[in-house]
């Protein structure tokens, strides 16, 4: 479903302005819908709105502070230069506020690949098959969350079984999440879980107590 891909995916991107560990950075698509689904994303994106936080109708407010915005910025144009093309924004709106961002044809190697961009970036590469795009989502030292669109239930299996991630989220964005869940990543991403059992484990001193008659 690309339409509910699209809506799902730039919502996770751009909302926060793109300031959560689980937004939605990297798209990998089948080539054979790569187009359409960058055409949703476009014109998503493109209407965004961004600006004064204060204002209800803001969707992608500001970046914490001056540092994140050129930070971000930075690693934009790196990216552009380095053969992306920009889809959508890719440029400051004011003050800490950047246009959410929609790149295509990143290089494998850009730093927006392939490190926490944590701004309203997201990224579209084509893939040839299933297998390919695991590859890539794998290829990463992160592995907090990700988020697989499909109607495939073999596609389904294989993709909890292979994808190195903390937690898979299938057809709704990486960035969903509910409060009782387990929540944590592998990799540089953490070795641990939040959420309550795990938060009472943390807090509790396990004991052995042995006896004996």
């Amino acid at each position: 479903d690309l339409d509910r891909a699209a809506e799902a995916t730039a919502a996770s991107a751009f909302g926060f302005a793109g300031q959560a560990c689980v937004s939605a950075q990297r798209v990998l698509v089948d080539r054979s819908v790569h187009d359409e689904l960058l055409d949703r994303l476009r014109a998503i994106a493109a209407a965004v709105p961004a600006g004064d936080p204060a204002d209800p109708g803001t969707v992608a407010g500001p970046v914490i502070d001056a540092g994140a915005r050129d930070r971000i910025l930075a690693s934009i144009e790196a990216a552009v230069a380095a053969g992306a093309r920009v889809e959508a924004g890719g440029g400051p709106v004011a003050g800490n506020v950047i246009a959410p961002t929609l790149l295509s044809g990143v290089p494998a190697e850009a730093e927006i690949s392939c490190r926490e961009v944590f701004g309203p970036v997201l990224t579209v590469t084509a893939t040839d098959s299933f297998d390919q795009a695991i590859e890539i989502a794998n290829a990463t030292e992160y592995g907090l969350q990700a988020a697989v669109f499909t109607e495939s239930l073999p596609e389904t299996m294989a993709a909890a079984r292979r994808l190195e991630f903390g937690g898979v989220i299938f057809n709704d964005a990486p960035s969903w999440r509910a409060d009782p869940m387990p929540y944590g990543g592998v990799k540089a991403s953490g070795n641990t879980k939040e959420g309550p059992a795990w938060a009472a484990r943390e807090m509790t001193e396990e004991r052995l107590v042995v006896l004996s008659r």
